[in-house]
This record gives structure tokens, C-alpha cells and sequence, in this order.
């Protein structure tokens, strides 16, 4: 996501597939937690009990996860803006525009590589020593620096800069890029050791393909448009275009699939588009 005044500008970086799972189960095994008790106790309106069973004591012995959680955010320092004039271009999936700050207007170009982990962002007349910095997970909020995940590793070199990051009982991820301009890269890249990533593994493990073809076939309109559901059509302008995972981030629809899948792309990604900007 991209977002900020310029100062700075900033970019929040994630991956679908990074959660802490850490759980104490002790509470799930309590005799009274279960669907039955919860009725019988909002039946007699005993809800300072449901609370407790349901909600503090979760709260206690689990704080904050299970949980999803993101990278945390790049920033560059380009001087705050006079106005904004960058738009999402959906079709293309390229933010493009500019900023004007008081030292001058500054171009903008990012997108997110179609295949790759890689963030790429093109500034025009970048200030003099501006960089690209990253701040990791547990310096974005409080409540998150709570989960007690080990101080990321740095490898810093002349012109680049390598972060390793271990999540406690889970993956662990790398994220690399170059801190000067005007053109950035930033590459993310994660697995239970950061080097299956690089040795390449399957997009779908066994067990996941198993449970793909099992998937029944997307809901499509008469003109190869993605539904929401059965029937269903996205009829109003929404932020959350949540039809379209199958394209992306999903990508289990793409250019390559062949003609009718990029028939399938191109008439979702109309039809989204003549809705106009959401409200």
C-alpha cells in the first residue's frame, strides 16, 4: 500500500502468507468452551461470564496472536506536499503521479512486480541524500512489538541492505533493496528457511493442490465476468474488490492460462472498472 505526504512516502509491505500461529490450546480444551456453552449463557444473559470465557481469558494467555502480521513499511523522505496528484491505475497496476513539495515537483512510478516479490518505485528529482529505509514490524505499532518477535538481523552494504527476520515457531523472511535513487528496488522473500526461496520450492504444496481440484469452478456471468457468489454480481463501486483474488494476489488466473482465462481477466477487470472509482 501506498500512502504519506511525502514525509514521508511511504509503502506498507506484506505477503498473504505470513501469520504467527503461536497458541496456547489450554483454553480451547476447557470443557466450557464450546458453541453450546456460549448459547446457554447468552440465553440467561450471563455475559460478564461469556466475556470472561470467551474474550479475557483468550486476551490473558494469548497476547495479541494468533495473528496476522505484515513486514512493516518503507519510507522515503521527499519533503512533504503542497498537493497529491497520484492515481491508481487498476488496469495496468501502476501508481503513477506526482508530488509537489517547496524544492520542487517530484515524479512518482510504482507498481509491484506481476510475478515477483519485488516492489519497484521510480522518483523523479529525488532530493539530494534522500534513501529508502525500512521500519521494521515491531517499530510500526506497540500492540504488535507485543508479539516479542528477536530484533531483525542487518546486513548493510554501500549501496544495499539485507533484513532477515525470524517469526518465533514460524517462517522466517528476507527483504533486500537498494537505498538510493531515483529508482528503487525492494525484493521480499520468505519460507521456513529463507533459502527455499532461493532454491525455488512449489507454489502449492501437496496437500494444497489436493484441496485446489476439489475447488468448485468461479461463478462467471454470461459475458466471463467474475461473480461474487452464485448469481452475483458486483453491482456497486467498492474498495475491497474482493472477486478478483482468483487474478490477484491469488494469481490462480493469469495471461498465461491460455484464451478463455484471459477472456475471464479482461471482462472482470472491465466490469470493476466501469463501476468507477469506489465510495
Amino acid at each position: 500500500m501506498v500512502w504519506g505526504d511525502g514525509n514521508p512516502l511511504a509503502f506498507t509491505l506484506d505477503r498473504a502468507d505470513l501469520w504467527d500461529l503461536r497458541l496456547d490450546r489450554a483454553l480451547m480444551d476447557h470443557p466450557d468452551y464450546n458453541y453450546a456453552r456460549l448459547r446457554r449463557l447468552i440465553s440467561e444473559r450471563r455475559f460478564e461470564e461469556v466475556r470472561e470465557l470467551f474474550e479475557a481469558r483468550q486476551a490473558r494467555d494469548n497476547p495479541p496472536g494468533p495473528t496476522k502480521i505484515s513486514i512493516g513499511r518503507a519510507e522515503i523522505q521527499i519533503g512533504t506536499a503542497t498537493r497529491y496528484e497520484c492515481c491508481l491505475d487498476i488496469d495496468k497496476g501502476v501508481v503513477e503521479g506526482s508530488l509537489p513539495t517547496e524544492t520542487g515537483e517530484h515524479g512518482l512510478r510504482i507498481l509491484v512486480h506481476r510475478n515477483r516479490n519485488l516492489l519497484c518505485v521510480r522518483v523523479s528529482r529525488l532530493p539530494r541524500g534522500a534513501e529508502m529505509v525500512l521500519v521494521p514490524l515491531a517499530d510500526t505499532t506497540e500492540s504488535l512489538a507485543k508479539l516479542g518477535h528477536p530484533r531483525p538481523q542487518a546486513v548493510v552494504e554501500a549501496k544495499r541492505q539485507l533484513v532477515l527476520q525470524q517469526i518465533p515457531d514460524g517462517p522466517s523472511y528476507a527483504i533486500c533493496w537498494n537505498r538510493t535513487g531515483p529508482d528503487f528496488l525492494m525484493a521480499v522473500e520468505a519460507g521456513a528457511s529463507c533459502e527455499e526461496e532461493a532454491l525455488g520450492i512449489e507454489v502449492l504444496s501437496p496437500p494444497a493442490k489436493e484441496v485446489h481440484e476439489k475447488l468448485v469452478p468461479y461463478h462467471l456471468t454470461e459475458h466471463k465476468a467474475l461473480c461474487l457468489c452464485a448469481g452475483k454480481l458486483l453491482d456497486d463501486s467498492h474498495r475491497h474488490p474482493n472477486h478478483l483474488m482468483p487474478i490477484h494476489p491469488a494469481m490462480d488466473l493469469t495471461i498465461e492460462g491460455g484464451r478463455e482465462i484471459r477472456a475471464i481477466i479482461r471482462a472482470s477487470v472491465d466490469h470493476y472498472l466501469s463501476l468507477g472509482r469506489y465510495r
